[in-house]
C-alpha cells in the first residue's frame, strides 16, 4: 500500500462549453479524450488519470478530476479543443480545486449545483 505522501493528489477543473448548441455528455467526453491522447499521447492519459464526472455535467457545464502533476498539461489540452460533434466550440475553465464540494460551491451558482 501506498503511503499518502505518494499518492497523486486530485484537482477539480470546472469548465464551461460556450456553443450554439447543448451538448451531451458523450461527446464532451470524446472530445476531451480525442484531444488529450492527440496533444499529450496514451502515456500522458494515463499519468493524468482523467475522469469527467457525469453527473456533475449540466446544461454545457461540468467537472473533471486530473491530478496535480498533470494539471498545467491538461489546461495547454482544453485550449486546444475548438469543436465538438463537427460544431465549433470554445471550452473555458471557471476554476480549479482540491475538493468536489468547494468546486461545486465555489464555482457553480448554487442554483446550477447538481
Amino acid at each position: 500500500m501506498t503511503k499518502p505522501s505518494e499518492r497523486q493528489k486530485k484537482r477539480y477543473i470546472v469548465f464551461k462549453i460556450t456553443a450554439t448548441n447543448a451538448f451531451k455528455f458523450r461527446s464532451v467526453k470524446e472530445a476531451f479524450m480525442q484531444s488529450t491522447y492527440r496533444y499529450i499521447g496514451e502515456f500522458g492519459v494515463e499519468k493524468a488519470k482523467i475522469y469527467i464526472i457525469e453527473n456533475q455535467y449540466k446544461n454545457n457545464i461540468g467537472i473533471l478530476r486530473v491530478t496535480n502533476r498533470s494539471l498545467e498539461e491538461f489546461k495547454k489540452v482544453i485550449d486546444k479543443i475548438s469543436e465538438i460533434d463537427k460544431i465549433k466550440a470554445k471550452i473555458d475553465i471557471i476554476g480549479i480545486s482540491g475538493i468536489l464540494k468547494k468546486a461545486r460551491y465555489k464555482f457553480l451558482n448554487k442554483n446550477e449545483v447538481m
